[in-house]
């Protein structure tokens, strides 16, 4: 996946939206290294409450189609939340893209982060995913939840840090 920008290679047309988009903000020279893929657990509140909605159906109608309604614009929010999501890694920086209609883009060079945290909450450790915390200097927290590839997104983060500040003290 290490490309550089600018680059039309036949796997181009293989590529995911957040890729894409991924690499779309790409400065000139700088590769991409790795983008994180949204877990599909993403998606678990919106199933849970529509099983709810299939049980009230049968013992409470109104109240049963008042919750399918909710499963259905938590589906749409949860597939906007993963379609806009965006954790990118180039050989420079950080790149974050959070929100559905005030979408945010953060970007945090690597001498402006303190540190990566993963955070599993019960219902992630059971499906699979993991929120990433990721701390810069002036106290700015992100936080990038349903990643499903968090500890290696996190060692290929934490191995890129060391490796900028051993060549930063041995110039």
């Amino acid at each position: 996946m290490n490309e550089t920008v600018g680059g039309n290679k036949p796997e181009d047309m293989r590529v995911g939206n957040d890729e894409k988009h991924a690499r779309s903000m790409l400065r000139e020279g700088e590769t991409l290294k790795r983008v994180a893929q949204i877990h599909w657990g993403i998606f678990w509140k919106s199933g849970a409450v529509f099983l709810l909605a299939l049980f009230l159906l049968i013992k409470a109608f109104p109240l049963g189609v008042f919750f399918t309604l909710v499963s259905g614009v938590m589906l749409v929010t949860a597939f906007l939340t993963k379609h806009y999501l965006i954790l990118a890694l180039t050989d420079k920086r950080l790149i974050v893209r959070t929100g559905i209609l005030n979408l945010e883009t953060v970007q945090m060079h690597f001498n402006r982060i303190e540190s990566v945290e993963v955070f599993r909450p019960p219902i992630g450790r059971i499906l699979g995913y993991a929120m990433v915390m990721v701390t810069g200097t002036g106290s700015r927290v992100t936080g990038i939840p349903y990643v499903a590839d968090a500890d290696a997104f996190r060692k290929e983060l934490d191995q890129m840090i060391f490796d900028r500040d051993e060549k930063s003290s041995e110039s």
